[in-house]
């Protein structure tokens, strides 16, 4: 009996809806490995396997039968797409059009060898963000910046934001001929301050560290309440809508600042903060220009994946940071391009000489070669 692997629903899936996986014509007690394989929209792989042994009758339920070990252990009927992991370090798996399906592949192979057995069966499934029907509509309007689904039968407009970070949702039916959808105000500093004050028992004015991540509103603005923290060395703001680096001037004490996953274009307002931080995160963002990066004197650590810079003379202003050990870098055009050509850490290390770690990689000098 030929070997087959089974999914339910068959062909294709939305990305939240359940997906059965099952493999059948197996020997009594095989073992088995199963592979699973998707490449974002940048060709970027990612990847899980686990290991495997079919039941007396040669059948194999992933929602009954517990991994053995591989990207995951146990009854984990859905491990294989959600234990993926990227090939490239501190790569994100992120779906900018969601009008086009991730295609993940699944491979099982016989034994539990780690370089692979033999091909015993395969299948190719689609995982889709939109169901059949459904439109998407850019909506553009002044500032605000949304998208309106329409399925039909059921008008959802997603305000704030994009699809990826949406925090308002108003439900339309079919029947509904007009009707007001009204912004939800933003959620200040002052606002959230008193929400983390509340949920830890802390004062924020004596606390060293304050976490602001990911407020519904979010917050837009770095606002002068931020100038109570005097205390404070680690600020987390990341996963808001903020435009701009701004009131840091009482943060006298701050080594780590987080803000990553907003909508920041520049490094200005960071000058406040140049003579005591340390580490600065602040990837998924938009900055395209590293003007006034200077100013960070004792900055060790630079996390900025996934921003917009694209050219050298850009990267050259991190060799002015003194203490700069550790950057992250990947997911720019500049980086995207030279891993591309194979030269990505050879010409960033030339121009930045003074860095330990490269995008998670250590970084070994020609006279360390030597010496070893």
């Amino acid at each position: 009996m030929a070997v087959t692997l089974s999914l339910e629903p068959a062909g294709r899936s939305c990305w939240d809806e359940p997906l059965s996986i099952a493999v059948h014509g197996l020997a009594p007690e095989q073992p088995v490995t199963l592979h699973a394989a998707l490449r974002d929209e940048k060709g970027a792989l990612f990847r899980a396997h686990a290991r495997y042994r079919a039941d007396a009758r040669g059948d194999l339920d992933l929602a009954r039968a517990p991994a053995l070990g591989g990207s995951f252990s146990g009854i984990e009927p859905m491990g294989l797409l959600w234990a993926m992991e990227p090939e490239r370090p501190f790569w994100r798996l992120i779906k900018r059009d969601v009008q086009t399906p991730f295609v993940v592949e699944l491979k099982v192979l016989d034994g539990h060898d780690s370089d692979g057995g033999r091909l015993l069966a395969r299948a190719v499934h689609e995982r889709h963000f939109m169901a059949p029907g459904v439109r998407r509509v850019p909506v553009r309007e002044g500032r605000v910046r949304a998208t309106l689904f329409l399925p039909p039968g059921l008008n959802v407009c997603m305000c704030w934001g994009d699809y990826i970070r949406a925090s308002l949702i108003v439900l339309l039916d079919e029947d509904t001929t007009s009707g007001l959808v009204t912004k939800a105000k933003a959620t200040t500093i002052k606002e959230a301050l008193a929400r983390w004050e509340e949920k830890t028992g802390q004062r924020p004015s004596e606390a060293r560290e304050i976490k602001l991540y990911a407020q519904i509103p979010p917050i837009e603005k770095m606002d002068a309440s931020l100038s109570t923290l005097a205390n404070c060395e680690k600020l987390s703001l990341s996963t808001n809508c903020i435009e701009k680096i701004a009131n840091l001037n009482g943060l006298k004490n701050l080594r780590i600042l987080s803000l990553g996953r907003n909508n920041i274009k520049n490094l200005n307002g960071l000058e406040a903060v140049g003579d005591t931080l340390e580490e600065l995160w602040i990837s998924y963002n938009f900055i395209e220009k590293l003007k006034g990066i200077h100013v960070m004197k004792k900055l060790k650590i630079l996390y900025m994946s996934n921003n917009l810079v694209k050219d050298w003379a850009e990267f050259v202003k991190l060799a002015e940071l003194p203490c700069l050990e550790d950057l992250v870098f990947v997911g720019n055009p500049l980086e995207e391009k030279h891993s591309a050509e194979g030269n990505w850490i050879d010409e960033a290390t030339k121009r930045v000489s003074r860095l330990k770690k490269l995008d998670g990689t250590p970084v070994i000098k020609e006279d360390e070669e030597d010496e070893s």
